[in-house]
């Protein structure tokens, strides 16, 4: 479940459990029980939507010696672990990729630098029912930190 839809049930909940059990109150205690109670139903619902660990899908038998949220490496076996856009996570072996790119979009906001966001890795493998796997970053920083990890990997 993402946060959008956690975030729009919480506020919903909240406004269920005030109008049923709390009724009508000043408008600064009004305000503070929401936010109470928002908080409270999107921790519950958190809880009960996370996957099991940080890596829920990652097999067993793969030895991450680095990880981030969508992508590990398994250097001893050279292997790497994608949980790709779309599709199911999945395990490639190191022959099996041919290629990869980081990708973004730059946000400007008025007069200055823009911020690149929507970082991804573009990979390219030997695969033809998936020839192409989008990998999400959470920063530009972080993207170009798994593309130089991913290239030493590739050339050691």
């Amino acid at each position: 479940m993402n946060n959008k839809l956690r975030v729009g049930i919480a506020i919903v909940g909240a406004l269920i459990i005030k109008v049923m059990f709390l009724g009508y109150q000043r408008p600064l205690a009004t305000f503070v029980t929401w936010a109470i109670l928002s908080v409270l139903v999107w921790a519950i619902l958190g809880a009960f939507t996370r996957t099991s660990g940080k890596h829920g899908s990652m097999p067993a038998d793969f030895q991450a010696a680095f990880t981030a949220k969508n992508i590990a490496l398994d250097t001893a076996n050279d292997r790497v672990w994608l949980r790709p856009d779309r599709g199911s996570p999945l395990v490639l072996e190191g022959s099996k990729i041919s290629a990869w790119t980081h990708e973004w979009v730059v946000i400007t906001a008025g007069v200055g630098m823009g911020q690149k966001r929507n970082n991804r890795i573009v990979f390219t493998v030997k695969d033809l029912a998936r020839p192409t796997l989008s990998v999400k970053f959470s920063s530009y920083r972080l993207a170009e930190e798994w593309q130089a990890r991913l290239t030493a990997w590739k050339n050691a």
